[in-house]
């Protein structure tokens, strides 16, 4: 799977939590750049960035990103043959965020809850982003990156 840098990516890798499974495997990878992409969803909302258009174009936007002058070159870009995927597990991300438990990715609910929160204020989209960010982040780090204080 390409990347922008191998060895900026090993960068990213030591400091990111939802990246530190054992072997580092292409879904560990994956799990990092949809995280990103919610992460980052909260911004571009704020930019006024049509919801449609984050949760189509993420491997793009994440693309443009490690790619511009100044940018980030630790940003996970997957290869964009895996698009279609991350798209999904965006759009799923979000749907939980909203509070529809779905069945899972292709849950037809899933593009009516969208299609009402892309007119929804931009604080409450923002919020949205937020939400999903942390719930997959809850959902997909290592336990022991998780652990609560044991007595």
């Amino acid at each position: 799977m390409p990347f922008t840098d191998p060895s900026a990516w090993d960068d990213h890798l030591d400091e990111c939590p939802l990246c530190q499974s054992a072997d580092r495997d292409d879904p560990a990878l994956l799990r990092c750049a949809v995280h990103t992409l919610l992460q980052d969803g909260v911004f571009m909302t704020h930019n006024e960035i049509p919801l449609v258009e984050i949760v189509s174009r993420g491997t793009d936007y994440l693309r443009d990103l490690a790619a511009s002058p100044g940018g980030d070159h630790t940003t996970p870009v997957p290869d964009a043959r895996l698009a279609a995927w991350m798209d999904a597990e965006v759009r799923l991300a979000l749907a939980r965020a909203a509070g529809l438990p779905p069945a899972g990715a292709l849950d037809p609910r899933i593009g009516r809850i969208l299609t009402d929160a892309a007119t929804w204020p931009e604080k409450q989209r923002a919020d949205l982003f937020e939400r999903a960010a942390d719930l997959f982040a809850l959902k997909h780090t290592p336990a022991p990156e998780r652990r609560l204080h044991h007595r």
